[in-house]
């Protein structure tokens, strides 16, 4: 026997201690003791020892075949918690319109009981909110729709912008809107006209001769 055989006897015996062991026929104490059990014993021919090898190797067939459904199992489970997680997210972009259009619309609600006095600061609030600052509340009889003023920054340059609030429920015509641009005449370059209905067709000529939003 060469040098270099006696690894290799060494893992052969090593491999034949664990078949027996599992087949019943050896078992070791804590201190790597081996001896013969009683089934161990009683193996009188080479056939004895080929059924405790066919028996393991079927063990380890079966061992190998669960591990690999565990696994398909495990991607199986992942796949389909993707897709649950893509078919919230559809069911939530599908659900998102209606969810807003159903707060605006309360919320349009609400602002339509208010008195002039609450949408007024509700609109101050608003502008605030929006990154205006110095909100200031102007509202006064024969003042051409103008109910406040505030400033925005954009950078290094600043506007003061005056603002209407029109808490209505029909449309908001030309009229109001070319009332509020004559009280602008004089005081700023920008106004901004809040209100709770819409605007007609007809104040959008209005709009285009002086900025107004």
């Amino acid at each position: 026997m060469t040098n270099n055989s006696g690894p290799r006897v060494n893992h052969y015996l090593s491999w034949a201690r664990t078949y027996l062991k599992r087949g019943g026929a050896l078992e070791n104490s804590a201190r790597s003791v081996w001896a013969l059990t009683e089934t161990g014993a009683k193996i009188l021919d080479v056939a004895a020892t080929r059924a405790i090898y066919d028996q393991v190797t079927q063990e380890e067939k079966e061992r190998a075949k669960a591990k690999r459904q565990k696994e398909r199992d495990r991607l199986q489970a992942k796949r389909d918690k993707q897709k649950r997680k893509a078919s919230e997210v559809e069911t939530t972009s599908e659900e998102e319109p209606d969810t807003q259009n159903d707060w605006k619309s309360s919320l349009l609600d609400v602002m339509k009981t208010m008195g002039p006095d609450a949408f007024g600061r509700s609109a101050q609030r608003l502008l605030r909110e929006a990154g205006f600052v110095k909100v200031e509340g102007r509202g006064k009889s024969g003042d051409g729709g103008i109910d406040g003023v505030a400033v925005l920054r954009v950078n290094l340059v600043s506007f003061q912008v005056y603002f209407q609030c029109k808490r209505y429920k029909g449309s908001v015509g030309s009229k109001e809107i070319r009332d509020f641009r004559g009280a602008l005449e004089g005081r700023a370059d920008k106004g901004l006209s809040i209100t709770t209905s819409h605007f007609t067709r007809r104040r959008r000529p209005v709009t285009e001769q002086r900025p107004l939003t």
